[in-house]
């Protein structure tokens, strides 16, 4: 998938994500690459679904990719960008070694 990520309710300064109220859990793009980058991610950008199921966590994300996903499968990423909710869909993709 090609995200960096942080859990939300670890980040410190959460005002500057301009996230609506009821928005405690999810998880902050603190890089994006590859698949993440190519589909419009961006830093700060709080994924809080992945193919319509809540996700509160980069360990829970990784579970989901890692179990049901493979490359070349299409994922949706729903997340918040400056306060404003949108969706995604990305292609899995090989990360390249560094």
């Amino acid at each position: 998938m090609g995200v960096v990520t942080q859990n939300l309710q670890s980040f410190k300064g959460t005002e500057v994500l301009k996230l609506p109220a009821g928005v405690k859990t999810g998880i902050i793009v603190i890089d994006a690459t590859g698949p993440s980058k190519d589909a419009g991610l961006k830093t700060n950008d709080v994924i809080v679904e992945l193919d319509g199921k809540p996700v509160d966590s980069t360990l829970e994300l990784r579970k989901y990719i890692y179990s049901q996903k493979k490359v070349g499968d299409k994922i949706n990423v729903t997340y918040y960008r400056g306060g404003k909710k949108a969706t995604v869909a990305l292609t899995m993709g090989e990360v390249p070694d560094r």
